[in-house]
């Protein structure tokens, strides 16, 4: 996945979390969204929704990133990686530039850089 991007829109801002997203030049779009989580039980229940669902087709495990990671496949639509990592939450969700096979390395670039920053 290497497409260009337009300048981020911010979409939300307060307290607690921060959302943007990129327009990619020839379609699709990326939203990358960070959140704090105060104490541990959003958390907990939802590794909890995406353990349980991971044997379903929808999230799976992506290890290396974070405390707990995983990637839910969108199909020919996309696809979402869901971070946990201390007392954040970060999801990188890319809609319409290719499948999940073909933009989780990008994907999980874009993490590694927003893990970074946090």
């Amino acid at each position: 996945m290497a497409a260009p991007l337009h300048e981020g829109q911010e979409r939300v801002r307060n307290g607690a979390a921060t959302s943007c997203s990129f327009a990619a030049e020839f379609g699709g779009h990326i939203v990358i969204m960070a959140r704090r989580v105060a104490g541990g039980s959003w958390s907990a229940q939802q590794i909890e929704r995406m353990q349980r669902e991971s044997g379903h087709g929808g999230f799976r495990d992506f290890p290396g990133l974070g405390d707990r990671s995983f990637l839910f496949d969108l199909h020919t639509a996309g696809a979402l990686l869901c971070v946990f990592r201390g007392g954040y939450y970060l999801q990188i969700s890319v809609f319409g530039m290719g499948d999940a096979a073909q933009v989780s390395s990008a994907v999980e670039r874009l993490a590694r850089l927003a893990l970074a920053r946090l």
